[in-house]
């Protein structure tokens, strides 16, 4: 049996060697900027107040507390934008800039060819460090012989307490969709802070 450990370790060497290697993240990781946005506003349980309107007729509810469920349905559109996937990755013109509003640097990515992907442009306004995001701003369309869609997304968000919590969510958009009447629509979701959160410095 003294066959048995060199060959088994000389088997799991060939398979190690099979294994296809995970490539570290080009550019900014919005899928796991959302799962820390759902994880750290659902161990808030802060409240929200949404307002909807659709064609000019608006509408207004407060959800408390806002859990995990509803954060990712809120956020689920940016969840299937993913930089660092194989028809993004290398298919993105990037530009940085200061932003001339404000003291936040702006790093923008804009499609080189379509491809009939989602994303159109994605705007990141950070801090020093990209990591220290304050506001995403992102803009989606789609269109085909069905339905043509136009989606623009922008998120503010800040540090407190040595998490990244969202403070607003807005999404703008419209929609024409075969046999149904076009839509145009807002929502915007508010976090409702209590009085003892303070912004980290």
């Amino acid at each position: 049996m003294r066959w048995f450990v060199p060959f088994f370790v000389v088997f799991l060497w060939g398979c190690d060697k099979q294994l296809p290697r995970h490539k570290a993240s080009k550019h900014f990781d919005v899928p796991g900027l959302v799962a820390e946005l759902v994880r750290n506003m659902n161990d808030r349980q802060f409240t929200v107040s949404k307002s909807f309107t659709l064609n000019g007729h608006p509408e207004t509810k407060t959800i408390a507390p806002a859990d995990s469920v509803f954060w990712a349905r809120e956020l689920s559109r940016l969840q299937e934008i993913d930089l660092n996937a194989p028809q993004y990755r290398d298919n993105l013109a990037i530009t940085n800039k200061a932003d001339s509003l404000s003291n936040l640097q702006v790093r923008v990515f804009t499609l080189r060819e379509q491809k009939n992907l989602p994303l159109k442009k994605l705007a990141l306004y950070y801090l020093d460090d990209p990591h220290e995001i304050r506001q995403l701003h992102l803009q989606l369309a789609s269109n085909n012989f069905i339905a043509h869609t136009r989606t623009s997304l922008t998120l503010w968000l800040n540090r407190y307490s040595g998490q990244l919590l969202l403070d607003s969510l807005k999404i703008t958009g419209s929609d024409a969709i075969v046999l149904q009447p076009a839509r145009e629509y807002q929502t915007i979701s508010k976090t409702v802070w209590p009085g003892a959160v303070k912004a980290a410095k």
